[in-house]
């Protein structure tokens, strides 16, 4: 399971909730985390129903405070993008440079993405161009996605574990150590270029990748992802 915003700092944003509905700009952090996939179009409607914008964003705090922590980031990191890094800083610093992280990440698919349209290769295998959904179940839509792989490589904390989890997914060791090179000082889209290196070798379907996935990532000792990314669901 997800992990929950801890108490203090539901109560960080219950004592500051006037300031913060005072300060916060609303305009497009509703339609960001409903394609994010943290909020449904009813939810959305149910925010915007208040006329007053003290209101809506009253409610919308209300119902950020109840979602999972990493839920939580990605609500700050739309906070930088509509630029109101001053927001975080003043009453959510502790999650500030998590923030950050995310936001550069996202930055660095969008860039790769775009040089792709444009026929430029920025990578040896293809980026996300971003917008998939990773929580949905429906059978027609891919599990092992570019977001999840993305997602995945931003959990792990080395390149000693990317080695293991790549050898187990049976990528070749001199192939890992050969991308390793050529993303020196980008530890993130180097695990994430090792996982979609994988993936684009396999001809196994979906299911059977994601019980390969799981499985390696046990043998690496991050159960903790499988858990945070319902994996095993």
């Amino acid at each position: 399971m997800k992990m929950n915003l801890s108490q203090s700092h539901k109560q960080l944003i219950q004592s500051n909730l006037a300031a913060l509905c005072n300060e916060i700009y609303l305009p497009g952090i509703l339609t960001r985390l409903r394609a994010e996939g943290i909020m449904i179009e009813e939810q959305e409607s149910d925010i915007e129903h208040n006329a007053d914008r003290f209101k809506q964003t009253k409610k919308l705090l209300e119902f950020i405070k109840q979602r999972p922590e990493d839920d939580f980031i990605t609500f700050c990191t739309i906070l930088l993008e509509t630029k109101q890094k001053h927001i975080i800083q003043e009453y959510f610093p502790t999650f500030l440079s998590r923030a950050e992280k995310k936001a550069e990440i996202q930055q660095k698919v969008g860039q790769r993405s775009s040089g792709e349209e444009h026929g430029t290769s920025l990578l040896e295998v293809p980026l996300p161009s971003g917008g998939n959904n990773i929580s949905t179940t429906s059978s027609d839509v891919e599990v092992i996605n570019d977001m999840l792989l993305l997602d995945i490589a931003d959990k792990i904390d080395t390149d000693n574990e990317i080695f293991k989890i790549g050898v187990s997914l049976g990528v070749d060791d001199s192939k890992i150590r050969q991308i390793q090179k050529d993303k020196s000082g980008d530890m993130c889209m180097f695990h994430y270029s090792v996982l979609q290196t994988w993936k684009k070798n396999s001809r196994e379907d979906d299911h059977i990748r994601k019980l390969q996935l799981c499985e390696a990532l046990k043998r690496a000792g991050k159960q903790n992802i499988i858990l945070d990314l319902k994996l095993d669901s």
